[in-house]
């Protein structure tokens, strides 16, 4: 371009020496042509793509940035290589004379002149940067650019970077889409420079810190503590609790006092509940919660509450061949053995009561020790047959009503559906009453000692003692001394009713010791 003129002239400041001048031309002179080409030539540098320059801004507008990077042609930054923020200006970063730091794009831009940019000159110092941030482990914050099916592809310091959907967090993620345009606290878990590569981990982060917080609460938590918990997630075998940072297990029988099925049925996820912590195993990061610790046991509730002899109502639970558990109101449950399920004999549990069927029990025996309750529906059915008895006594002593439908023995029919222990107790009351009565003017014994039934009676020794005879009072309208057919008919019943009760007592000895021995059986 030089040989297209004939003359060159020089330009000097107003302060340059005239001798400065002077000598400058007389080199001038003395070059040829290729000694002046070759001398502009030297006087620039030599740059190629990739390079990185130093420069200086010539002048700034709103879409380029206008740098003398000491070459031939200009240097051009577009406004999108100014910075990583799309929305900065260029004249808020950079004025004319500021000294700049710029990457060689591209050597002609097609209007002649170098293509730079200073945004990727910060991007490759950000390598170094990320590179020690690696290598001392320290924490990185990664904007989340964009999701994909296997991850999170992220910016660190500029530089493209990507997180694994595994590494994105301790738990489950199935919608990644929630992380987007977010910034995430994450480590370098991967860096190779020349290939350009940085794979990131939120995972980690999060593991640190839940170890970090499982110390604390460790130090912080005894067995016996009470606290509360929101509840995780439920399986067969109990619920999940977090108390603060970490999960502890409530298995299903430290749920309820009662037999539970499932979880669900005590408690639901999200639900928070009031637990009490009965063992911890930091090692291996298990704590071990309870939740029925915190009411109190249906047992001592009960034993608080009920006695023997009490009656009380249940439902039936199991029926077994000796007998049938009955869940109580209190939540404890009682055995009915078959024998005091009924006054009459019963052959199996099944012949009267089926399960679920609600039933009216009393209280036998509370075992404390061994946490036994024997129940009988049979002493509450002889208990409302004595008070009827009793009931019907006093109508009679109030009205005096001695009909024969009242007074009358029952059917043989009903004696035989009669329990030996009722036989003994109607037996020894009609005994008594037996004795008691005065209206003979006798007394029983006199009857069975003096009266030979069906034989001829002895005449008496004569003798000259006078002997004073007791004058017998019979019923009205009967001659003394004189005893009736119906008096000696009823006399011959009550012995038979006698006879029958003492078989009916040795019944009862043997069935007693039989259910004594069933007892003992259970017991075992």
């Amino acid at each position: 371009e030089i040989l297209l003129y004939n003359r060159v002239g020089i330009t000097a400041g107003a302060s340059t020496p005239d001798w400065i001048i002077k000598e400058a031309i007389e080199k001038m002179e003395d070059m040829n042509k290729n000694e002046m080409m070759e001398a502009i030539e030297s006087s620039f540098k030599r740059i190629k793509r990739g390079d990185i320059l130093k420069g200086t801004v010539l002048y700034v507008k709103e879409s380029e940035i206008t740098v003398n990077v000491n070459y031939r042609a200009d240097g051009i930054i577009n406004k999108d290589e100014v910075s990583d923020d799309p929305s900065v200006n260029p004249s808020d970063l950079f004025k004319a004379g500021d000294e700049i730091e710029v990457y060689v794009l591209k050597m002609d831009d097609g209007d002649g002149n170098v293509l730079l940019s200073h945004k990727r000159v910060q991007r490759l110092k950000n390598w170094d940067i990320i590179e020690e941030k690696f290598n001392s482990g320290e924490i990185v914050e990664a904007f989340v650019t964009e999701v994909t099916k296997g991850g999170l592809k992220c910016e660190v310091e500029g530089i493209n970077a990507f997180m694994p959907a595994s590494q994105v967090s301790i738990g489950y993620k199935k919608d990644l889409s929630v992380f987007l345009d977010e910034v995430l606290a994450s480590k370098i878990i991967d860096f190779n420079k020349d290939k350009r590569r940085i794979i990131l981990s939120r995972k980690v982060v999060e593991q640190e810190e839940v170890d970090t917080l499982k110390e604390e609460i460790y130090s912080n938590i005894a067995v016996g503590d009470e606290i509360e918990g929101v509840v995780q997630r439920l399986t067969n075998f109990g619920a999940f609790v977090d108390i603060g940072g970490i999960d502890g297990l409530i298995h299903i029988s430290q749920l309820s006092w009662q037999r539970v099925k499932h979880p669900s049925d005590v408690v639901s996820p999200n639900e928070t509940v009031r637990v009490k912590i009965l063992d911890i195993d930091p090692e291996k990061d298990r704590v071990a919660l309870g939740l029925k610790q915190l009411v109190k046991e249906p047992w001592d509730l009960f034993v608080e509450e009920n006695k023997v002899g009490d009656i009380v109502h249940g439902s039936v639970v199991n029926l077994l061949e000796f007998g049938a558990f009955v869940k109580l109101d209190s939540g404890v449950d009682g055995l009915l053995h078959v024998s005091q399920i009924a006054r009459e004999h019963v052959e199996k549990p099944s012949d009267k009561l089926e399960i679920g069927q609600e039933v009216e029990v009393l209280i036998t025996d509370i075992d404390e020790e061994n946490k036994k309750i024997s129940l009988s529906i049979k002493e509450i059915e002889k208990k409302k047959a004595k008070e009827a008895r009793i009931h019907d006594q006093k109508d009679i002593d109030e009205t005096g009503d001695t009909s024969p439908e009242r007074s009358k023995p029952k059917s043989t029919v009903d004696k035989a559906k009669r329990k030996p222990r009722e036989k003994t107790e109607i037996f020894k009351r009609e005994r008594t009453e037996l004795v008691e009565d005065t209206s003979f003017g006798i007394s029983m014994s006199d009857l069975l000692s003096g009266v030979g039934f069906g034989q001829p009676q002895a005449e008496p020794e004569k003798t000259n003692e006078k002997v004073e005879e007791t004058p017998f009072v019979g019923e009205e309208g009967e001659p003394e001394g004189v005893i009736s057919d119906e008096d000696v008919a009823k006399i011959e019943e009550d012995i038979e009713i006698e006879n029958e009760a003492v078989e009916d007592i040795e019944e009862a000895e043997e069935t007693t010791e039989e259910e004594n021995k069933e007892s003992e059986t259970v017991e075992e």
